[in-house]
């Protein structure tokens, strides 16, 4: 899979856009697989991440070099019965990143068969670091220098955030 990543000119909205043969990795009896979905995206969501900040990887650090990491704390995927086989087929995936709110960055995938839509993945993710002591019984919010603002997520994103905090 090659992800082309830009800027979108004026918006400050980082977007990827792909092709794929789908193969038995990315399948399941129903349909695309959900697992294979969710670590895809979510890589997807980072490299996002990494373009609006100005990076080539996805090793993001705090202003005092302490790693920081991408921590999703909601998901929402909604997944259409295919309209037939998907061996072998391609599928398009789109993706955009936008602020959902102060510290919360997320990105929302629209899949696309030869059939037509095969489902969309809403991640919602806030920044993180390890406290003092190194471990993960105690992360502590952080921010992500060179992620510049954002154009603001789409409401389907600002909605699941809202869904999420009340969860909370």
């Amino acid at each position: 899979m090659t992800a082309a990543l830009r800027l979108n000119a004026g918006t400050a909205a980082p977007q990827a856009r792909d092709r794929m043969r789908l193969g038995m990795a990315q399948l399941s009896p129903f349909g695309l697989s959900e697992q294979w979905l969710l670590r895809a995206c979510g890589d997807r969501h980072w490299g996002l991440i990494a373009e609006g900040a100005g990076q080539t990887g996805t090793a993001f650090r705090d202003a005092q070099g302490h790693p920081v990491y991408a921590a999703f704390c909601a998901t929402a995927l909604r997944l259409s019965p295919p309209a037939g086989p998907l061996l072998g087929a391609d599928l398009r995936i789109s993706s955009v990143l936008g602020e959902v709110a102060p510290g919360r960055t997320g990105s929302l995938h629209l899949l696309e068969g030869p059939g037509g839509p095969l489902g969309r993945l809403a991640m919602i993710s806030c920044f993180l670091r390890h406290d003092a002591g190194g471990s993960n019984r105690q992360l502590v919010k952080s921010g992500l220098p060179g992620l510049g603002p954002l154009a603001a997520a789409p409401a389907e994103l600002i909605a699941l955030d809202g869904r999420a905090r009340r969860r909370a």
